[in-house]
C-alpha cells in the first residue's frame, strides 16, 4: 500500500551502483480491486479486478486509506466477466480499452466528472446496449464507435457532444 524500491545492485568492493533502484508504485487491494497509488496527490487509479469476485463491480470514491479514486486505467477491466460496473462521480479519466471485451455488461453509466476518455473504451463489449452519458467530454476518438449493439445513449449532460451528433448510430 506504499511505494517501494526494486532491489538494485552495487559493487561490494567500491560501492558503485551497477543497477539503480527504481521506485515501485504502491498498489492496494483491500476491496479486491487493484490500484496504482499516487502518494503525492493521495489519488489512485483502478488498474484491474485483482481478487474481486462479485459480478457487480462497485468502484469506491475513496479507499479506506483515504486515497481518492480518480481514474480507471488502461485495460483495467479488459476481458472481465462482470455483469455491471459502477463508476462513481469523481472519476476523471477512463483509459484506453478500459472495458475491452467485457461481454457480460449490458449498460454502463459515465458520470459527469469524466473529462478524458481513451480510445476503444467499450470495444468488443458485445452486449453493451445502453450507455448513460452525463459527461461533457467529447473528441474525434468517440468511445461509442465500433459498438454495433448500442441501442440507446442517454445524455444527462447539458449538451450532446458534437462527435455524437455526427454519428450514424
Amino acid at each position: 500500500t506504499s511505494s517501494g524500491l526494486t532491489e538494485g545492485k552495487h559493487c561490494s568492493v567500491c560501492g558503485m551502483v551497477l543497477v539503480a533502484q527504481e521506485i515501485i508504485p504502491p498498489t492496494s487491494s483491500s476491496d479486491g480491486l487493484e490500484y496504482r497509488m499516487d502518494d503525492e496527490s493521495k489519488t489512485c487509479a483502478v488498474i484491474g479486478l485483482g481478487t474481486y469476485a462479485d459480478s457487480n463491480v462497485i468502484i469506491p470514491k475513496v479507499l479506506s486509506n483515504g486515497y481518492t479514486v480518480t481514474e480507471i486505467g488502461e485495460k483495467a477491466f479488459a476481458d472481465c466477466t462482470a455483469t455491471s460496473i459502477y463508476i462513481p462521480d469523481g472519476i476523471k479519466k477512463i483509459g484506453t480499452r478500459a472495458f475491452y471485451n467485457c461481454a457480460n455488461i449490458t449498460e454502463i453509466h459515465v458520470p459527469s466528472s469524466v473529462t478524458e476518455i481513451g480510445t476503444q473504451v467499450f470495444y468488443k463489449a458485445s452486449n453493451l446496449n445502453t450507455v448513460y452519458y452525463d459527461s461533457m467530454y467529447s473528441n474525434s476518438d468517440n468511445p461509442f464507435l465500433n459498438i454495433a449493439n448500442i441501442k440507446k445513449i442517454v445524455f444527462g449532460g447539458k449538451r450532446v457532444p458534437d462527435v455524437i451528433k455526427s454519428c450514424n448510430n
